[in-house]
């Protein structure tokens, strides 16, 4: 009788030692049995949780009938997941703080958390959209928490970004989202800056006194963008010292390229001075519905090179004598410098 009662007592040991992670989804289970990573080689609806605590890197790319990442929460020294085109709604990665480097693509998240992954370096998300053109399940991402991004790239409609917290991002990239402004005075350690096909995006503020040390910058297909403030807005406008001569930015006339404009456009002096037409011929007008006044007008050609200045005409200016090309029109005022492009024909 003791013999059995010992048998059944080392039995019961054993089950408590051999703890299992329940998956539900047969195909995440046959994915990590095919992988290697389920031991036991059956779809059981488990697996052995030592045989996933120590799992660093998951690679679930293609995996489409993948519905259900329930067990993930137990690769608790995952550094490296990448989810691509997958249908799951919701991913619970609370207990991933190890990770590192995440990469989610074309799946349906309706939400996601990262509050947990403070040791998230690289972060990579773009949400399929296909459902709906212009809405998106996620409004917005809080990545506030995640202090130590380097790298981050979000192509998706999401409404609203904050990256005052994130001081250490070298690279980003934003693609596709449906935010108006664009913050980055914190973001002193930012070299490769790719802002695209942004219909809402009105202003972008880079005005942070490192805009030497961002080597590149694309700024294109945003057909609102309206003010770009920088460090340096002559040296942007000319293109020609590093690394200004290699910055990609759109031929847009709405875009004023300045060191003062305000985030939200309502009353900036960009708004409230126009000039027309574009293209012009011969003469340019000029209409000032701002309270200040303009000082001197200059224009710069391609190369940077001043082309012609006037201090005297406020409302028109004879440019027949000019070359036909891009030009900018530089206005200098109480208020500040604001400069808009035009083409010359």
């Amino acid at each position: 009788m003791k013999k059995i009662l010992y048998v059944c007592i080392l039995l019961f040991s054993n089950l408590l030692l051999a703890q299992y992670t329940l998956i539900p989804d047969e195909y995440f289970e046959q994915y990590l049995v095919i992988t290697g990573i389920d031991t036991d080689g059956e779809i059981n609806g488990q697996v052995l949780t030592s045989d996933i605590v120590d799992v660093t890197h998951l690679s679930l790319v293609h995996e489409h009938y993948i519905t259900d990442l329930t067990g993930i929460e137990d690769f608790e020294s995952l550094e490296i997941l990448s989810i691509w085109k997958m249908d799951i709604t919701e991913i619970d990665l609370s207990q991933n703080i190890n990770l590192r480097d995440l990469d989610i693509s074309d799946v349906s998240l309706e939400s996601l958390d990262l509050s947990a992954n403070v040791n998230l370096l690289v972060f990579s998300l773009g949400l399929n959209n296909e459902a709906g053109m212009y809405t998106s399940p996620i409004n917005s991402i809080d990545i506030s928490n995640n202090v130590l991004l380097s790298h981050l790239r979000i192509s998706t409609l999401i409404t609203e970004i904050d990256l005052t917290t994130n001081v250490l991002l070298r690279t980003l990239i934003l693609r596709r989202n449906l935010f108006t402004e664009l913050d980055l005075t914190n973001n002193l350690e930012i070299n490769l800056l790719d802002l695209r096909s942004m219909e809402e995006l009105t202003v972008v503020n880079i005005k942070n006194g490192a805009n030497l040390d961002l080597g590149h910058l694309e700024i294109h297909d945003n057909p609102n963008l309206q003010c770009l403030q920088v460090d340096d807005p002559a040296a942007v406008i000319a293109g020609v010292d590093p690394p200004y001569d290699v910055w990609n930015i759109e031929n847009n006339p709405l875009l004023t390229i300045t060191d003062d404009c305000s985030l939200g456009l309502n009353d900036n002096l960009a708004t409230q001075i126009s000039i027309y037409p574009n293209p012009v011929q011969n003469v340019l007008y000029l209409e000032n519905n701002s309270s200040y006044t303009i000082n001197a007008l200059k224009i710069y050609d391609v190369l940077g090179r001043l082309v012609l200045q006037d201090s005297n005409s406020t409302e028109q200016l004879d440019v027949s004598s000019l070359a036909n090309g891009m030009l900018f029109v530089q206005l200098e005022t109480d208020e500040g410098v604001i400069t808009k492009k035009i083409l010359k024909e």
